[in-house]
């Protein structure tokens, strides 16, 4: 059943969607780890085909509701570069402003998908307006990071190798950028790895980050989602946990869980989106409450959609707010 009070153009959409949903049902997802019996490779290939055809359907849903906005806020270039990170290498498509500065900002974008879709060339397409907006309307270097995935990589590879994006780019292996004015920003999954990010790079003495922005994040795997009552759909987001978190015996870390860390002093200022409608926004709430009572500046911009539909009138007003935000932050 719907929320009485959803926005009547958000409704039309979501009951278009769980109409399409009942025409051509959610592929199942792949067991968390092999089968008993089963080798690792069949197991994995068995992932590779899961993830290939959620991936699909992700990019007709995309798609069919106008999101994946090419060409609508030009750049300078994309070009792509492999990255060097820990046991191994990763790539990211890189976009430079139509107008470069000497020194430009830079923004590390993290793509969401449950920690185990929405890399390689999906993830680009999938990313391609958000990256387009933010390197356009900011002057910034943009990298849509094709991390790691999850269940064949488990935390903390993906957190790792944002990290090591990070330090890349300071070093100046990559794209010549201001070392002092390196953001990121992260959708849901991804929004969970680039909060987790500002915590390990405190922990660990490293220069802070100039700003995250965090959309729809997932901030506390330690509990099922406020409000979420639909068993298959709590068994879906398990399953989510499992194959980024494993079998962890405490998912309440800071690490796993940002909204659980004891302390957020000295993390950088935040821009965090959150749905009116979406199960994800109750803990987020708590961590921009969290983070606040903690002395970090945040712009809070609540947008009326669910996790993943909304209308497009909805979302571009969210994106020049997004963009107001950051301007005055990076």
């Amino acid at each position: 059943m719907l929320p009485v009070e959803m926005p009547p153009r958000l409704r039309t959409l979501v009951e278009r969607a769980l109409a399409a949903q009942a025409e051509s049902p959610t592929p199942p997802l792949p067991d968390p780890e092999p089968a008993p019996g089963e080798t690792r490779e069949a197991w994995e290939g068995r992932v590779a085909r899961a993830r290939a055809q959620h991936d699909a359907l992700a990019l007709e849903i995309a798609a069919r509701y106008g999101f994946l906005g090419d060409g609508d806020d030009p750049v300078g270039s994309i070009t792509y570069a492999d990255i060097p990170v820990e046991d191994g290498t990763i790539a990211a498509r890189v976009y430079q402003p139509p107008d470069p500065q000497d020194r430009p900002p830079a923004i590390v974008v993290l793509h969401g998908g449950g920690w185990w879709m929405g890399g390689g060339a999906q993830g680009y397409r999938l990313g391609d307006g958000t990256c387009r907006m933010l390197c356009h309307g900011l002057g910034a270097v943009v990298l849509n990071v094709d991390y790691r995935l999850a269940p064949e990589f488990r935390f903390p590879v993906q957190l790792h190798d944002a990290r090591d994006v990070v330090a890349w780019l300071r070093r100046g292996d990559g794209p010549r950028v201001d070392p002092d004015r390196i953001a990121v920003a992260g959708t849901s999954s991804g929004g969970h790895v680039a909060a987790a990010l500002t915590l390990l790079l405190r922990d660990e003495g490293e220069p802070q980050l100039a700003l995250q922005i965090l959309v729809a994040p997932a901030v506390d795997l330690s509990e099922d989602p406020a409000g979420l009552e639909d068993p298959h759909a709590l068994r879906g987001i398990e399953t989510l946990r499992r194959y980024y978190a494993g079998d962890a015996p405490n998912r309440a870390i800071p690490y796993l869980s940002p909204l659980r860390a004891p302390d957020l002093r000295g993390l950088p200022p935040a821009v965090v989106v959150t749905g009116d409608f979406d199960p994800l926004t109750a803990p987020a709430l708590d961590y921009v409450a969290r983070l606040r009572e903690a002395g970090v500046h945040v712009d809070h911009i609540p947008v009326p959609v669910t996790h993943t539909i909304g209308a497009e009138e909805d979302w571009r007003a969210a994106e020049d707010r997004i963009l107001a935000c950051c301007r005055d932050l990076l």
